[in-house]
């Protein structure tokens, strides 16, 4: 970690998240779980991943092979790897 010459600013991240803190708008580390020490005004936690279990549903139409249409509710449960949690917080 960089030395800091700024202000400190402490910043607490929920057990249930991972925070992402970027120094100068770029990518500088994972945010652990607890209370964190951030570098203000060079760095800030520019957002926050879940590390739930989180369901996604998704309503769709399917044609049956004896030609019905059914609407179905399609759930799929995921969680976020935190090998990708960064990844996946660009992605949103």
């Amino acid at each position: 970690m960089a030395e800091c010459q700024g202000c400190l600013c402490f910043q607490c991240v929920t057990t249930s998240e991972i925070g992402i803190i970027e120094r100068c708008g770029r990518y500088e580390r994972l945010a652990p779980p607890g209370l964190r020490c951030v570098c203000w005004p060079l760095e800030t936690v520019a957002g926050r991943i879940s590390r739930r279990i989180q369901q996604l549903d998704v309503a769709c139409e399917t044609k049956t092979s004896d030609n019905v249409f059914l609407n179905v509710i399609i759930s799929v449960q995921y969680k976020v790897k935190e090998e990708y949690v960064y990844e996946a917080f660009r992605a949103q």
